[in-house]
């Protein structure tokens, strides 16, 4: 609970060491399944809807996504993932030209990987979340995440990583527009001086 962590800081301490961890751009191996797992029905624990008021430490959610090696070892996975789906797939061909975006162009795309539908050679826009925490960890989604897949909901997949610190990780997909599929909650607002 909160009053245990507010009065053991070391907790706190701990925490935050595990989701700031550097991880290994080869963290990338099939340790993990390859199945997706079922989505999970996920919540908002302030059920009000209304704002929530509680004095927090650290915004871990925020802080985790703030770690480059930890998304960009998640992006890895998945751009090798991709080329093994579609190898196995009989499309070496497609599995040659998967791209990772967010590292080769740069962010703001609106997705991390672009590979491809190994039937129609169709492609496929991969927006990729990684945690080391579980399956019900929520996620943070920029603008231009959210309507790029909005633009191009017939392609567009998110694959949320999580136990990505575990032997054994887990894998789950969110296809189409991420406001149809996502409980979404605004956190923060980029704001200016309207002027006098």
């Amino acid at each position: 609970t909160l009053e245990y962590v507010n009065t053991h800081p070391e907790v706190l301490e701990l925490m935050t060491q595990f989701v700031q961890a550097p991880v290994s751009p080869r963290a990338a191996d099939y340790s993990w399944p390859t199945e997706f797992s079922k989505v999970p029905i996920i919540g908002f624990p302030n059920s009000s809807g209304g704002p929530d008021f509680t004095p927090r430490h650290i915004d871990f959610v925020a802080l985790e996504a703030a770690n480059k090696s930890l998304g960009n070892a998640g992006e890895e996975l998945v751009v090798d993932f991709e080329k093994y789906r579609l190898r196995n797939a009989g499309r070496a061909d497609l599995a040659k030209r998967v791209r990772h975006v967010s590292r080769v162009d740069g962010d703001g795309a609106g997705f991390d990987v672009l590979s491809f539908e190994p039937s129609n050679a169709e492609e496929r826009y991969i927006e990729v979340k990684t945690t080391r925490r579980g399956i019900y960890a929520p996620f943070h989604l920029s603008r231009n995440e959210v309507a790029f897949s909005g633009q191009t909901p017939q392609q567009f997949t998110l694959y949320r990583l999580f136990d990505f610190a575990k032997p054994r990780r887990g894998i789950y997909a969110l296809s189409g527009d991420l406001q149809e599929n996502c409980s979404m909650e605004a956190t923060q607002f980029l704001a200016r001086p309207k002027g006098a």
